[in-house]
């Protein structure tokens, strides 16, 4: 009967928590954008965009505030039953590490800003496709400075992707009547994509970085790392909204142009950054990429059922295409059948001979001490062979 297997202390725990950041951050990154624009009023904005980033940081801040303090509370036990002693202990106090959350933190404010831009051409069908060229410079990002190195498989999923966002980006097809609009709708899907592509490079190298500094600090609690880096987005915000729309909020009011969705938006963006920090401590910026091809194909079929737009063959073949790169990206490395069937000949043969070369050496009478050595050396010369045949077919399936 087959031994149960038994798992390491809090691995349940863990696995629910990665889970749960993984689906958290493919349902919020589906309904971002659209939350996005169904807060528009007749096709903009009427309230100040940065005020929704900066309420956003206001209420992650607070979140990971409170969820320390409550991390310290459940700690005490360990420190006397003193609160202050537990949170000396979560939060260690370092001048560089703070420094260094300031830089995703503003890689992270002009990004989510700009998105309201983007979402102001394109559709949120379109924004969530061209976003999965994230997958392309994520994965390049990660390849070149060693945090991930990708195979030649992956690296054909990738050139795959790049493929989706041209047929995307391909002219529609339309009558002679509809020529004038059919160009006004291709200027903003280019504009859409040159808008995207910043996004998407300055989302990767948040991400990246972001990910290196709680990979760096995997003793420290995500809470405490979350709150360095809100700090730095509060401050980051009130001074561009101080730059930017001082004069607007002093005459209309902080809120002003403020509705429902308004607010839903909010609120979705504040669960999109809370999620995403949790798949960067614990996953990586692969899996946040991953969680966004969900979120392209819940987009695509929630736009159609909330705006009633058409189903375009090219959104369908993109999103078809999109899916295989991605489904090719994440395959296991396996060998292949003749490959181990290769390795099983060379361990079958190093048996052999080592076996034939033991009853040499007894069948000479050189005694049971020189036999059994001997048996032994010839034994060790077929366990080499053996690995080195192994190490070569493991050598050659990576290099397919």
């Amino acid at each position: 009967m087959p031994r149960a297997v038994k798992c390491a202390p809090g691995y349940y725990r863990r696995l629910g928590l990665r889970s749960l950041a993984f689906i958290g951050a493919a349902l919020t990154m589906t309904s971002q954008p659209i939350f996005t624009k169904l807060s528009q009023v007749n096709g903009r904005f009427e309230y100040a965009i940065i005020t929704c980033t900066l309420f956003s940081e206001i209420f992650k801040l607070s979140f990971s505030i409170v969820a320390l303090l409550a991390l310290a509370v459940e700690e005490r036990h360990r420190h006397g039953g003193s609160v202050l002693r537990a949170l000396d202990e979560l939060c260690p106090r370092s001048f560089l590490p703070f420094v260094k959350y300031g830089v995703p933190s503003l890689v992270y404010m002009l990004n989510n800003n700009l998105i309201f831009i983007v979402l102001k051409f394109i559709s949120a069908t379109t924004f969530q496709i061209f976003a999965c060229m994230k997958t392309i410079m994520t994965g390049a990002t990660m390849h070149l400075t060693g945090m991930k190195k990708l195979t030649s498989v992956q690296m054909a999923a990738v050139a795959l992707l790049a493929c989706s966002i041209f047929i995307v980006t391909s002219p529609s097809d339309k009558s002679k009547d509809g020529e004038e609009s059919a160009r006004d709708a291709n200027k903003n899907v280019v504009a859409g994509l040159l808008l995207s592509l910043c996004t998407c490079a300055l989302s990767t190298a948040g991400g990246v970085y972001n990910e290196k500094l709680m990979k760096d600090q995997k003793s420290v609690t995500i809470h405490w790392q979350n709150i360095q880096m809100y700090t730095w987005g509060v401050a980051l915000n009130a001074i561009a909204l101080s730059y930017q729309d001082s004069v607007r909020i002093l005459e209309g009011g902080f809120t002003q142009g403020y509705n429902g969705w308004t607010w839903t938006t909010i609120a979705n963006n504040t669960l999109t950054g809370l999620c995403i920090s949790a798949v960067l401590k614990f996953l990586d910026n692969i899996a946040r990429v991953y969680a966004h091809g969900f979120a392209m194909l819940a987009t695509f079929v929630v736009e159609i059922v909330l705006f009633g737009h058409p189903i375009e063959a090219k959104l369908v073949a993109a999103i078809w295409v999109i899916s295989g790169s991605s489904y090719v990206y994440n395959l296991p490395l396996v060998r292949r059948p003749t490959e181990d069937k290769a390795v099983q000949e060379d361990e079958a043969w190093a048996d052999a001979h080592a076996d034939a070369g033991a009853v040499e050496l007894a069948a000479r009478g050189e005694g049971d001490a020189d036999a059994a050595d001997g048996a032994g050396a010839e034994r060790s010369r077929g366990d080499a062979h053996r690995n080195g045949g192994a190490g070569s077919n493991a050598q050659y399936a990576r290099l397919l």
